[in-house]
C-alpha cells in the first residue's frame, strides 16, 4: 500500500507542476527540474500518508475509549471506518 500511495502522490506532484505551467501559458515541459522536485515531494507525502492515518485512528480510538464509546475499526465502506459491535 505504501508504494501505491507514494506513486500516486508523486503523480499528483508532477501533474500539479504541469498544470501550473499550463495555467501560466508556458510550455508544459519548461523547467523540468521542477517536475522532478514536485514528484519527489509528492512521493514523500504519499509515503507518509498511511502512517499519519494510522496514528490518527489510534488517537481517535483513545478518545472514544475515554468517552466509553466502542472503537472504530477499518472496513471497506466509503469512509473506511465503522463502529465496532459491542
Amino acid at each position: 500500500m505504501g508504494f501505491l500511495s507514494a506513486l500516486f502522490g508523486g503523480s499528483v506532484g508532477f501533474l500539479m507542476q504541469c498544470s501550473a505551467n499550463s495555467a501560466l501559458k508556458l510550455p508544459v515541459a519548461r523547467y523540468p527540474w521542477r517536475h522532478a522536485l514536485f514528484f519527489g515531494i509528492g512521493l514523500y507525502v504519499g509515503d507518509q500518508y498511511p502512517k499519519v492515518e494510522a496514528e490518527m485512528m489510534d488517537e481517535l480510538n483513545a478518545i472514544r475509549a475515554a468517552k466509553g464509546m466502542p472503537p472504530l475499526v477499518p472496513s471497506k465502506k466509503w469512509l473506511g471506518v465503522e463502529p465496532a459491535s459491542s
